[in-house]
């Protein structure tokens, strides 16, 4: 018996008819609901991480040495705090860092640890002429945060006797000007000498100051080029008793520039150089 063959019996039974199978024919009306039933995805690929970062419910069940260091860390992003002067007061935009120390109570401490609260006088004036505006309150790290001072809020800071301002003074580590933001675009060598000597003995009072960074508008390529020659003579440095540490190497200082479209947007831009400069 030849072995390759199999016997008629042993055929399954629904491949014993030789004859094929009837075509189904569908209507008009079942061929259109045919067409337009949608189709299921049989995709099964993992979901994607970003997914996943929202819905994470397990951080306070790591150690607590990692969940400081995650919070150490979240905070260690350099903020920027510009404070204005708006006729005789003054205006400070704090740091963003704030809604960290909401989180918990665990966030908080952490927060208290890198930030100090700073009170602040509303006016510029001495003596008082409102005494009944409310001092300015908010939160500052000196390792941290980027003062963005207008030129006027340098000199008051430098002048100020006011025990609360010397202690916000004497914590600024970095400080951001736009020393020309509001000179044309050409003046002449003796006002930038002047500027120059105002700036160097308001900064002579900055004592734990260890970074100057200048702002520099598009267009003033010049003016600023004069300014850091003057800012860097002897003629700006006379009469000090102290020297500012940012002046004795130039590596201390540095010229950011910047652009904008609008008046309006001139401050963002400068927050924006400022922290692609820290980054």
């Amino acid at each position: 018996m030849d072995p390759t063959r199999v016997a008629a019996s042993e055929i399954p039974p629904h491949l014993e008819s030789s004859e094929a199978a009837p075509e189904t024919k569908l209507d008009n009306k079942q061929a259109s609901t045919v067409a337009s039933a949608p189709l299921v995805s049989l995709q099964t690929s993992p979901p994607q991480p970003s997914s996943l970062l929202g819905s994470f419910t397990l951080f306070h069940k790591l150690p607590y040495e990692l969940r400081r260091k995650i919070w150490s860390h979240a905070l260690s992003r350099p903020q920027v705090i510009a404070i204005q002067k708006y006729a005789r007061f003054i205006r400070p935009k704090p740091a963003d860092s704030i809604g960290l120390m909401s989180v918990c109570r665990e966030s908080r401490l952490i927060f208290m640890e890198h930030y100090k609260l700073v009170e602040v006088p509303r006016t510029l004036s001495q003596p008082r002429i409102f005494p009944s505006a409310l001092p300015i309150l908010f939160y500052f790290s000196a390792t941290n945060d980027i003062c963005l001072l207008e030129t006027l809020v340098l000199y008051h800071f430098s002048e100020t006797t006011d025990q609360a301002e010397l202690t916000f003074r004497d914590s600024i580590r970095v400080v951001v000007l736009d020393p020309l933001q509001w000179y044309p675009r050409h003046v002449s060598q003796s006002h930038m000498r002047n500027l120059a000597k105002n700036i160097v003995c308001a900064i002579a009072k900055y004592t734990n100051l260890e970074r100057l960074v200048l702002l520099r508008e598009q267009g003033y390529e010049n003016m600023m080029e004069t300014l850091m020659q003057e800012l860097v003579s002897d003629r700006a440095r006379q009469g000090l008793d102290r020297i500012p540490l940012v002046l004795e190497n130039l590596a201390r200082v540095t010229v950011l520039s910047f652009e904008y479209e609008s008046p309006s947007r001139a401050q963002f831009a400068r927050k924006k150089a400022i922290l692609a400069y820290a980054a």
